[in-house]
């Protein structure tokens, strides 16, 4: 075996098969989860002769259309040359699915395919360019991707700050990715949440953005937060995009000012919010209109989904769902049998309301009593209700009757007719036992 397996390893392979081999064995060995598995590998599919027969067989190149992403291949009687996908190719052909996950077979042909396609196209758009990008999903979907004509618009926020944003784009093959760029007030760039199609593609956005002098997204060693701004931009009310990174924003003389949130400036409110809709009186109590100095650190204000309350009315019109601690409408609360005031929503899903006082219930802590599988109630209505000393069920008056058969005894009506009946049954019975031994 040692002989043969020398003899097919001198086998003139491809460049491609070279790189297929070199990868393979890499992703495999780094796979394995222990020597059995290995020592099965070794056996079953001999990989330093098996796989390199069925190289031999295939024999993968680049396409001489130079495709990214396929290799052609020999196959049929005929030795005709066809192309298959890499990871195809991987997975059935070279018939690596038996061994590993469809997961680390993708990875896998991604580094494949950034080995033989070396450097994927670059380029940086800026205008009208950003909105196409956004329309044609390039890199992945997202919830800004697409030909909705509201996501259309809203990503036009880019179209009309040409000077403070561009996009990095990389493609190879029918994969690409892309990230905002947003050129800050100190001139340094930034580059925003990278969206992809191959993973492999992550590291070359990453690597081309440091080479720039970016900062990168989430790598804020040595920054001042401060300096994630960028202010003086034009928009348009009702069109202001989903943002990842520099989402927190205000206004100050009609131009919109976005930072980073741990930046120390007065926020108006949040770009995640709002469907594209911002406050454009944020400096101005939205209940009774009075001015509020968002400079004067003395003044007591309060935000609520991007608008601004001055104390007063913040106290009139919100309190604390005492359950889940969310800032919510007074008008949406509700005052629980243990005097806690909860929101709507823990209301739904985690109190009950007792069917006769109508007080509201912790579903875990203060179960509710099941009254003859018809309705609910709480521990001090219970009281109103009978025991059945048969089926221990609760009944009200009208389905409970006073025991003719033990006196101060009580029943259901279905177990008094039902003891009834037994009771006389027994009786006739016992009077039938008398008679025949008389």
């Amino acid at each position: 075996m040692a002989e043969k397996t020398k003899k097919k390893s001198a086998t003139q392979l491809t460049r491609e098969s070279q790189i297929i081999i070199e990868h393979v064995f890499r992703v495999f060995h780094s796979s394995c989860n222990c020597a059995e598995d290995k020592r099965r590998w070794n056996e079953c599919t001999e990989p330093t002769l098996g796989l390199i027969d069925r190289l031999d067989r295939y024999k993968p190149t680049k396409p001489d259309d130079d495709t990214e992403g396929f290799l052609a291949i020999t196959v049929g009687k005929n030795k005709s040359r066809m192309k298959n996908k890499t990871g195809r190719f991987l997975g059935t052909k070279l018939k690596l699915s038996d061994w590993l996950s469809d997961e680390t077979i993708r990875a896998l042909a991604d580094k494949i395919n950034l080995t033989l396609w070396n450097e994927p196209k670059v380029r940086l758009d800026t205008g009208k360019q950003i909105r196409l990008n956004y329309l044609h999903g390039v890199g992945s979907h997202s919830c800004m991707t697409g030909n909705e004509s509201n996501r259309q618009k809203r990503v036009s926020f880019y179209e009309i700050n040409p000077d403070r944003f561009s996009m990095l784009v990389m493609t190879m093959g029918k994969d690409s990715a892309r990230a905002l760029v947003h050129k800050l007030d100190n001139g340094r760039h930034l580059l925003d949440r990278i969206f992809y199609s191959t993973s492999s593609l992550v590291e070359k956005m990453q690597e081309y953005g440091r080479k720039q002098g970016w900062i990168l997204r989430g790598e804020y060693e040595g920054v001042n937060m401060n300096d994630l701004i960028v202010s003086g931009l034009n928009f348009v009310q009702g069109n202001l995009p989903y943002a990842d990174t520099l989402y927190e924003y205000n206004i100050k003389k009609g131009k919109l000012n976005i930072f980073h949130p741990s930046a120390k400036y007065k926020s108006f409110g949040s770009l995640q919010t709002g469907g594209g809709i911002i406050n454009l009186h944020s400096n101005v109590c939205r209940a009774c209109g009075m001015e509020i100095d968002l400079d004067d650190e003395d003044d007591i204000v309060h935000q609520v989904e991007g608008y601004w309350y001055c104390e007063d009315c913040f106290g009139d019109r919100f309190t604390t769902c005492e359950d889940c601690e969310e800032i919510v409408s007074r008008d949406d609360t509700c005052r629980t049998a243990n005097d806690k005031y909860v929101c709507n929503s823990c209301l739904i899903d985690y109190y009950s309301s007792c069917d006769d006082c109508q007080e509201y219930f912790d579903k875990e802590n203060s179960p509710l009593n099941d009254i003859g599988g018809d309705k609910y109630v709480c521990d001090d209505c219970l009281s109103e209700y009978t025991k059945c000393s048969q089926c221990g069920d609760y009944f009200g008056d009208d389905d409970m009757v006073g025991s003719i058969l033990f006196d101060g005894v009580f029943y259901c009506t279905t177990c008094y007719d039902r003891t009834k009946e037994e009771t006389e049954k027994k009786k006739q019975e016992e009077s039938q036992a008398d008679n025949e031994q008389e």
